[in-house]
């Protein structure tokens, strides 16, 4: 029987690891848990099998991890083993050696990292970033740059003329400038003789 490589997809939360294993046409697949590690197999409908054994980066609580098929792949939940002295809720890798397994690749819809975690709360970057401008004073601290706010008129505030209107003088102003000079723009030369 002809085995297949898996391609795997993983993501993370702060309690749990994502798995998608990549399988359109399983039949009757298996995920089997260990504190260490994650066994996938599953048998083809071209006949071939397919398996996938992960050494887990951290440990994990095999009977609150969970799997589940649908149509396109196989999804499976991992429960991240945390101790209370423990600060690194989040892997660097998924894998507790550092290897590079091309199979294996990150599940950037679902990813979600440390950082992503402090705005969990409800923060509205649209709504709560008016509001945070507002209780600033809403010049952004910039307020110490003198003359930027004063209402005397400049050179630059007059009206400038629409470009149909400054067309049409084009074209004069051309032919008065080549009549005062001569063909080489010497002025000299357009002068009549003496």
């Amino acid at each position: 029987m002809k085995t297949a490589a898996v391609s795997c997809k993983w993501a993370q939360r702060k309690d749990q690891v994502l798995l998608t294993f990549e399988v359109p046409d399983s039949v009757a697949p298996n995920v089997d848990f260990t504190p260490s590690g994650v066994t996938f197999k599953c048998d083809l409908k071209s006949g071939a099998s397919c398996s996938k054994d992960i050494t887990l980066f951290k440990e994990i609580v095999p009977e609150e991890s969970q799997w589940g098929r649908n149509d396109r792949d196989i999804q499976v939940k991992l429960k991240k083993k945390v101790n209370d002295d423990d600060d690194e809720h989040f892997w660097p890798r998924l894998t507790k050696d550092k290897i590079r397994d091309n199979t294996i690749k990150t599940d950037f819809d679902k990813w979600k990292d440390e950082s992503d975690d402090e705005f969990e709360d409800g923060f509205n970057f649209d709504g709560d970033m008016s509001d945070m401008m507002g209780q600033m004073g809403g010049d952004m601290g910039m307020g110490g740059l003198g003359g930027l706010d004063d209402d005397e008129p400049d050179s630059d505030d007059d009206d400038m003329p629409d470009l149909e209107d400054a067309a049409p003088d084009a074209p004069k102003a051309k032919q008065e400038e080549d009549e005062s000079t001569g063909a080489n723009g010497d002025a000299a030369a357009a002068a009549p003789a003496a």
